[in-house]
């Protein structure tokens, strides 16, 4: 897979750098977590206008997601990061693999995601 430079998006992602329970008015746990993030890091990424026929073949039945990115080289991310870009917020929840490139398939997050 190859990506032309001047394809790029320029977008902004965020790792999860941990989970917090959240607790309810006494102090309980609710069995729910909230992500903190880390800083937010710029990038220039190939970013899909919309989910095409190659998407999904790679990623096989997985339907829930809008949009992909393509990365050749090193991949700074993992499932469950942000990226952010056109000020819309996509959580990453697959990403394939091949010997020297990454697509990655997201799905809009609506508020804090």
């Amino acid at each position: 897979m190859r990506t032309l430079n001047r394809n790029g998006r320029k977008v902004t992602y965020e790792r999860v750098i941990s989970t917090v329970p959240i607790l309810d008015e006494y102090g309980n746990e609710t069995l729910e977590v909230r992500k903190e993030y880390a800083p937010p890091v710029t990038a220039t990424w190939n970013v899909s206008a919309a989910v095409g026929e190659e998407a999904t073949e790679i990623f096989g039945d997985l339907t829930d997601y809008s949009r992909t990115i393509s990365l050749c080289g090193e991949c700074p991310v993992a499932e469950g990061d942000r990226v952010t870009f056109n000020g819309e917020t996509y959580k990453i929840v697959k990403i394939a693999d091949s010997k020297n490139a990454y697509l990655l398939a997201l799905r809009e997050v609506a508020g804090d995601g």
